[in-house]
């Protein structure tokens, strides 16, 4: 499991919003061989993601779709297919 992982595009560039900030998702889970499971945000059942949701779409939209995994000499892991899932704790 990978905390903290900024969406960047396949050049490792931070792809940003139309805010000019980029998108850190909080967890992404990766199975023995690498790939994606999962990526995580976890947040307070009270958490206002309106602004946020958009956001990660527009990033991902337009190419930040990958993570970098550290110590890989700066790997990259494709989060493509893999929509984020919020969970909500109280």
């Amino acid at each position: 499991m990978l905390r903290e992982r900024t969406l960047l595009d396949a050049n490792r560039k931070k792809v940003v919003g139309l805010d000019g900030t980029g998108r850190r998702v909080d967890f992404v889970v990766l199975d023995n061989a690498g790939n994606t499971k999962y990526v995580v945000e976890v947040t307070s059942e009270t958490a206002n993601k309106t602004a946020q949701e958009p956001k990660e779409t527009f990033i991902r939209n337009n190419g930040g779709d990958f993570i970098k995994i550290p110590g890989k000499n700066g790997a990259l892991v494709d989060i493509s297919d893999v929509p984020t899932r919020t969970i909500r704790l109280p």
